[in-house]
């Protein structure tokens, strides 16, 4: 194998999802490298072609952020509608018309709905954040 095929089999190999480690050991296998030289031809490809990995990865990167985006969406809003409901009961039983002292005991009467609403909100802005770096690294990067 020469070296550039050699680098589109670590291209094709990162773009797959494979860890470094992995396709260095390939490497010394294939191409008769000791460790340190592929690895360095590993880090090598994986620095200078980091918008192409990037954008083989997009496809898969992307339907993986919705899917957690919509789940995030989905978990939010059917926790938030329970903690609302949740309110709701505990405000016209024991506390009147004050809402934030009922928020507060529907919280420490119901504390996995809290944490839902939160972990809901975790997954959104989670997802959102991941998302942006993916089209930053697409767009804007070399």
């Amino acid at each position: 194998m020469d070296h550039e095929q050699i680098q589109q089999l670590i291209l094709a190999r990162l773009s797959g999802g494979t860890s470094p480690a992995e396709i260095t050991y390939e490497i010394c296998e294939m191409a008769g490298l000791n460790w340190q030289e592929a690895e360095a031809l590993v880090q090598q490809v994986q620095v200078e072609k980091r918008t192409a990995i990037a954008r083989r990865q997009s496809p898969l990167l992307f339907l993986l952020g919705a899917a957690i985006f919509l789940g995030g969406i989905a978990l939010l809003a059917a926790s938030a509608w329970q903690l609302s409901k949740t309110v709701e009961a505990l405000a016209s039983q024991q506390l009147g018309t004050r809402r934030f002292a009922s928020l507060i005991a529907a919280i420490l009467y119901a504390p996995e709905i809290f944490g839902k609403v939160v972990f809901g909100l975790a997954l959104v802005i989670g997802s959102l954040t991941g998302m942006t770096r993916l089209w930053y690294s697409i767009l804007f990067k070399d």
